[in-house]
């Protein structure tokens, strides 16, 4: 029948695992329903209340042994990127790339290579630059290996981070460019082993050197001072210094040493002025120039031909152009004094050279009406002897010649030799006019004139 049909087909309904409940037919309800003979459905419950929990059972066997385990190796290393460059199996936060390898073999001295394809970038992109923060104001800290006495900076790339600024040992720092700190050892450095500064050298030989590299400018040292006490000495510039010397050396109050390249022009060693006008100079062949120019000098030793010059500036007060004068008497009772001595040596084994001792040589333009001497020779203003620039010569007393005179002219005896003869005329034209007292020989006559 249809309905035993029906009731089959439902009776065939699955239950719900676990489901405490089954579903139930009323096979009294004959009711049609549209699509056939249907019947009531419900669900019953089929279980009871869960009872209580039974006794432990026994232990079962022992099951079999499993197989043996195997060694395991973890390894981390870091890099800079992808390749394994800059390659390390120790932490360094500077490495934004991390790899990890795991193995049942182990691996003594990892490299790169064991990491292929395993670097991961653990760290992200940097991020944009945060604003400015508070100025602080505590301490500032440099970094942990600062050292006491070195000065820290300011990072010149991030701007914040203080570093120590290790300048070179014997540096004098200076604010330079921009008043950043700077170091110039070439041209500014002490030597902090020897106590020496040198200014234009990182190797100073004294206490302090100056060294000019410049092929362009000398050393100047620029003294604006005004010397302006009203009592009391005064000096621009001071050297004072004490030798003690225990063995042999010489010591030098001031040194100049020159390489002389090349002087076109006139080289000085020592040059001193007032104002433009130079006092003193010593060249660099030894001249010796006092007033003046090496050309136009007051007085001057030339170095390489070892002469003295005088050149006079006519003196209005005292009349003279050139005078040496003693300061004080001389005053010693015994020995012999000389107030000008000329000692020159000669040594020609040859030759025709000449030789004056004493070289007066006047040029001679015009002169006035007055007495002019080449020598004038006086003793408390009395002439005692002098020769005139025409030649004539004035005796004050006695002449002795090749002996000490005892008379106005006193002369030496003669001998039988030629030549020797005490006096001798030149022949020549007599007086017409008889002149008394004078000497005359014609070549044939002697006349004396009484």
């Amino acid at each position: 029948m249809a309905t035993d049909k029906k009731i089959t087909e439902l009776a065939t309904i699955t239950p719900v695992a676990n489901d405490d409940w089954v579903p139930v037919v009323d096979i009294s309800d004959t009711t049609d329903g549209a699509g056939g003979t249907t019947k009531k459905a419900t669900r019953a419950e089929f279980k009871g209340d869960t009872g209580a929990t039974g006794a432990t059972g026994a232990t079962g066997a022992t099951g079999a042994a499993g197989a043996d385990g195997e060694d395991a190796f973890v390894y981390i290393a870091y890099a800079s990127d992808a390749s394994g460059t800059d390659f390390t199996t120790t932490f360094d936060a500077n490495l934004n790339y991390v790899a990890i390898k795991t193995t049942t073999t182990e691996i003594v001295s990892p490299v790169a290579g064991d990491f292929a394809g395993l670097w991961k970038n653990y760290k992200g992109a940097t991020g944009a630059t945060g604003p400015q923060g508070d100025p602080g104001t505590g301490d500032v800290v440099g970094p942990a290996s600062s050292v006491a006495g070195i000065p820290v900076v300011f990072d010149g790339t991030t701007g914040k981070l203080i570093k120590a600024f290790t300048p070179t040992a014997g540096s004098i720092l200076f604010a330079g460019a921009a008043g950043i700190l700077a170091e110039d050892n070439a041209n500014l450095f002490w030597d902090d082993t020897n106590n020496r500064l040198g200014i234009g050298t990182a190797t100073p030989g004294a206490l302090v050197e100056l060294k000019n590299t410049s092929a362009t400018n000398g050393l100047g040292l620029l003294g604006t001072t005004t010397l302006q006490q009203a009592t009391g000495d005064e000096a621009a510039f001071k050297l004072t210094y004490t030798t003690n010397k225990a063995t042999s050396g010489d010591d030098v109050g001031l040194l100049i040493v020159q390489t002389d390249t090349s002087s076109p022009g006139n080289s000085y060693l020592i040059d001193l002025k007032v104002g433009t006008s130079r006092m003193f100079s010593v060249s660099n062949v030894g001249t010796i120039t006092i007033g003046g120019s090496i050309s136009t000098p007051t007085l001057q030793v030339n170095g390489a031909t070892g002469t003295l010059r005088l050149f006079g500036r006519y003196d209005a007060l005292a009349g003279n152009r050139v005078l040496i004068n003693t300061y004080t008497a001389l005053t010693n009772t015994s020995g012999a004094s000389n107030f000008l001595t000329i000692n020159p040596t000669y040594n020609q084994a040859s030759g025709t050279a000449s030789n004056t001792d004493l070289l007066i040589n006047r040029t001679q333009t015009a002169v006035g009406s007055g007495a002019q001497y080449l020598i004038d020779a006086q003793v408390s203003t009395v002439s005692k002897f002098s020769v005139s620039n025409t030649g004539q010569g004035y005796f004050a007393d006695s002449v002795g010649i090749g002996v000490t005179p005892t008379a106005a002219l006193h002369l030496k005896a003669g001998t039988a030799t030629a030549n020797t003869a005490p006096l001798k005329l030149t022949a020549g034209t007599v007086n017409t006019t008889p002149e008394a007292g004078a000497v005359e020989f014609d070549g044939t006559d002697l006349t004396l004139v009484i």
